[in-house]
């Protein structure tokens, strides 16, 4: 049976989408045949503790020296047919130590910053060219590039099918409202108290993380009408559930739009600026700005224009379906079978 191992972290700085991205192409690996692990820090194992792919829990190697790649090496113990790396703050220097392990080395990144030694690497970056990468990889690297590959879960992409069902001009009973597990911008009390000024009887779901800074403040924040899930497991039916969204420039910002989620859509990382950028002009979401830039009052006037526009809403809903199908795994995996 061939192997994969995943190595990627999490964290309040670098949120969980890292992990959640490798989990669509560890699905796909699996429907394959493929024997998948995943390796990284602490918070990343939380992650994985209520994971389950292809009806199985994902082995989870938690690093006591995330950085060493011969503590990795050491975890490891045999060849990996794949090593995945998926991390901002790893670079060729470490992947050329894993390669003694590894047959092909297959490397995500969102920033063109830094040397990889990789034999595949993907940025599903909007407008992201090779000529982006120059010098930084070989000339025997293969790239991938775009929103073809974006990365959605399976679980995800099965709510696609029900969300195409929906008749997003009905009037908007519940709000899905994800910032990343860790609100690392704490900017969640702000944008609940846009949506709370509204005085409308919407349901609130509040998707964040136990280590997030903000849990306490929104837990806190008196209103009969709000969710906050926590650790949830259940963010597909949560996407299925939503009449509309707010969210930032991450993961979930594709996963909104798999499901064709109209959303509010907010950029709280330099990385997230394309994304939201090309989202918006493409009018798959409604892009407010940076997250400093982005008030309560702000929020709620946006937030009041579409509650009230049904044709708005299933607009932006159909160019949602249409810029993102889902299927972005599979086109990854078929290139790394092409090998």
């Amino acid at each position: 049976m061939p192997k994969a191992v995943f190595r990627c972290d999490a964290g309040p700085g670098i949120g969980n989408g890292h992990v959640f991205r490798n989990l669509a192409i560890a699905a796909e690996l699996k429907k394959r045949g493929w024997e998948c692990l995943f390796a990284g820090n602490r918070a990343a194992n939380v992650i994985m503790t209520s994971v389950v792919v292809e009806d199985e829990r994902v082995p989870f190697l938690e690093l006591d020296h995330p950085r060493d790649p011969e503590h990795f090496l050491a975890k490891l113990e045999s060849l990996r047919d794949l090593v995945v790396f998926d991390h901002y703050g790893l670079d060729a220097t470490y992947e050329s130590v894993v390669r003694k392990r590894a047959g092909k080395i297959l490397v995500l990144d969102d920033l063109a910053n830094r040397d990889h030694d990789a034999d595949l690497l993907l940025d599903q970056g909007v407008a992201r060219v090779r000529d982006d990468y120059e010098g930084l990889i070989s000339s025997q690297c293969r790239t991938l590039f775009g929103l073809n590959y974006v990365l959605i879960r399976p679980t995800v992409l099965t709510a696609r099918e029900a969300c195409l069902q929906l008749d997003r001009t009905a009037p908007v009973e519940r709000l899905l409202v994800t910032v990343g597990g860790m609100d690392g911008r704490e900017i969640l009390p702000t944008l609940v108290a846009g949506i709370l000024h509204l005085k409308c009887d919407l349901k609130i779901d509040v998707v964040l993380g136990s280590k997030a800074k903000t849990l306490e403040k929104i837990q806190n924040m008196s209103s009969a009408n709000i969710n906050v899930h926590v650790d949830t497991s259940k963010m597909p039916t949560l996407i299925s559930a939503a009449d509309f969204g707010i969210g930032v420039g991450g993961v979930s910002a594709f996963e909104r739009c798999c499901c064709g989620v109209p959303s509010l859509l907010i950029e709280v990382a330099d990385n997230q600026k394309q994304t939201c950028q090309a989202l918006g002009q493409a009018g798959a979401a409604h892009f407010l700005g940076k997250w400093d830039q982005v008030s309560a009052g702000d929020l709620s006037s946006s937030l009041c224009e579409y509650v009230d526009n049904g044709l708005a809403r299933k607009t932006m809903s159909d160019s949602a379906f249409q810029l993102i199908d889902g299927f972005g795994a599979q086109r990854v995996v078929d290139e790394i079978f092409s090998f």
